[in-house]
């Protein structure tokens, strides 16, 4: 999971490269600095999920 989880936030954001150059008609720097703040907030987002994924636990808490 978790790596899916990155390879997704690390690939995703090369397939919006076309999107990203067309929906954005400036300077070349503007779209790939577009696709860096895309590609970061993915990646912050995997971070977070693996998180919350890693604090669930496994088995309940018996006591």
């Amino acid at each position: 999971m978790r790596t899916f989880a990155f390879l997704t936030a690390i690939l995703l954001p090369l397939f919006l490269v076309d999107a990203i150059q067309a929906a954005i008609p400036l300077a070349g720097a503007l779209k790939y600095a577009a696709v860096v703040l895309v590609a970061a907030l993915l990646m912050s987002g995997a971070v977070w999920i693996d998180n919350q994924i890693q604090r669930r636990p496994t088995r309940p808490d018996v006591r």
